[in-house]
């Protein structure tokens, strides 16, 4: 991943081009001193993939020869906005409690609307750290819809 620095001489992750032809994919946004989260997706599942990819480039990138293991995942059934919440949350708890970066996400909807799945992740030691660790996610700007077929997710996570 081709990283760029922005006005503060920081590397951050690029800023990726606007959703297009049903394509899954997300950019991030400086917001403030935090950063907002964007994410797209043909479907619901996809579309909060890619806002879990998109935390992950804020604050690290993993080697390319580290060793995943999996960790189990489970989002009750709730408003769209609050199961996006609940998994933003999970990604900054693993990276802050539990040492360990999220590189692959793997989840399916349960009935009733919830969330479960897997996550690969690998030790904080065998990545690059490009920011600090979020602390949580505002519920300033946030937003999960459905438009003309298309998934849309925002987020402001507090840096």
């Amino acid at each position: 991943m081709k990283r760029r620095a922005l006005s503060d001489g920081v590397c951050h992750p690029p800023v990726d081009g606007p959703p297009g032809g049903g394509a899954a994919g997300h950019r991030l946004s400086p917001h403030t001193a935090d950063w907002m989260v964007e994410a797209w997706g043909p479907d619901r599942l996809s579309c909060l993939v890619e806002a879990l990819k998109a935390l992950v480039e804020v604050f690290a990138e993993p080697a390319e020869e580290a060793v995943a293991s999996a960790e189990a995942l489970s989002v009750d059934a709730a408003p769209d906005a609050e199961v996006l919440v609940a998994l933003l949350e999970e990604v900054i708890y693993m990276a802050d409690v539990l040492a360990v970066v999220p590189v692959r996400f793997d989840l399916a909807e349960t009935e009733g609307g919830g969330v479960a799945g897997r996550i690969e992740v690998v030790p904080a030691a065998a990545t690059e750290p490009v920011g600090p660790v979020p602390k949580g996610v505002s519920y300033h700007d946030l937003q999960v819809v459905q438009e003309g077929g298309v998934w849309r997710c925002r987020a402001v996570v507090d840096v």
